[in-house]
This record gives structure tokens, C-alpha cells and sequence, in this order.
């Protein structure tokens, strides 16, 4: 079984509205993401929400599928990893890492790194654009407890580097894999 952490969490200070929300392709951020993630087939998909959580869930698709909500965003990413990961089923063999800022990820890119994640369950997957590591990320069972007892200055990237060997690279043709929308300039460009 692979499953799905999207992390919605954060507060969007550098955006000044949240990113969740934000329109693209006739689908807003989230709703976006989690109909991709469903079609790959992605069970269950477990959204982390953060501060902003009665204004998403008021707004989209969010409060029709697994959902929890971080209540200290502030401390970070892996919080919100933790989080998720912790209400994951037994069964999951791994997770998509997939984050509501990348929203320009193609269906293809999800289908591809969840054939990969099918036939290398105990590996990290990162696809690549050009030699550029870029999400979802894939992260496997065996790394779960690594992510759950990681400092708080840690993030998910170190978790991964540290583990090296495990990585698999998965050469994408996909640029949208590295548009990471965290500015105003940059949903204006998407």
C-alpha cells in the first residue's frame, strides 16, 4: 500500500494569502493535488493543515478525505511530517511526499513515482528534471522512524541524506517537479 502526506501547514507569510487556496488549471492548490494523488492511486492521501485549516477546509475539497490538523506549524515541516506519518495505516509500505506549493506536478509524475514506489518499496525515490531533485518525494517504511525521532532543527532532507544508498533517482521530463510557488511573482509566472 502506498500512501500520500500532502502538508498544507504552513502559513503562506511570503505568499500573504494561502497557497492552498490559490487558483490553477480550474482547481484551486489542494484540490488539485489531492484528485492527483487519488488518481495514482494513493491510499489513503492524509492532508496535514495548520493555522489556516477552518479557512481550507471551508473552501475546498479537503474536509471530504482524511485530514489533521498540526497545531504547532511553527515548528517546522517535520512537524507536520511526524504528524502524518503517525496516522498512517500499519500496512503502508510508503509514502508520496507531496507539498500544496507544487501544484504544477503532472499526473504522469505522480503515476510514474508510484509504479516506481510499487516495485521498490524499501527505497527513497526523488525524480528528477535535468539533474535537479525536485517532488513528490517517495520515502519508504524503513525511514519512518528515522523521520519520527528527528530533532527539530531537522528536516525531511537531511533524514534522506543521511541515508544515501537507498536513494533512487527517477529521471522525470517534467520542469513542473521544481516550481515551488512561494511568492506572488512566482503563481503570477505559473
Amino acid at each position: 500500500m502506498i500512501s500520500a502526506i500532502l502538508l498544507a501547514a504552513g502559513n503562506s507569510g511570503r505568499m500573504g494569502r494561502p497557497k492552498a487556496l490559490l487558483l490553477y488549471k480550474k482547481s484551486i492548490f489542494i484540490d488539485h493535488i489531492l484528485n492527483s494523488l487519488n488518481i495514482a492511486g494513493c491510499s489513503p492521501v492524509i492532508t496535514v493543515l495548520g493555522g489556516q485549516s477552518a479557512l481550507i477546509l471551508e473552501n475546498s475539497s479537503v474536509s471530504r478525505h482524511i485530514y489533521v490538523i498540526n497545531k504547532r506549524p511553527e515548528d517546522g515541516m517535520i512537524s507536520s511530517i511526524k504528524i502524518g506519518i503517525k496516522h498512517l495505516p500499519v500496512n503502508t509500505e510508503g509514502f508520496l511526499l507531496a507539498l500544496v506549493d507544487h501544484p504544477a506536478v503532472t499526473q504522469a509524475v505522480y503515476d510514474d513515482i508510484v509504479k516506481s514506489a510499487s516495485e521498490n518499496p524499501e527505497q527513497i525515490i526523488i525524480p528528477q528534471y535535468k539533474k535537479r531533485s525536485g517532488h513528490p518525494v517517495y520515502i519508504g517504511r524503513t525511514f519512518f522512524e528515522q523521520l519520527l525521532n528527528a530533532n527539530a532543527d531537522q528536516t525531511a532532507r537531511d533524514i534522506i541524506h543521511l541515508n544515501e544508498e537507498f536513494i533512487t533517482c527517477l529521471d522525470i521530463d517534467d520542469p513542473g517537479i521544481l516550481k515551488d510557488i512561494d511568492y506572488p511573482e512566482d503563481f503570477q509566472k505559473l
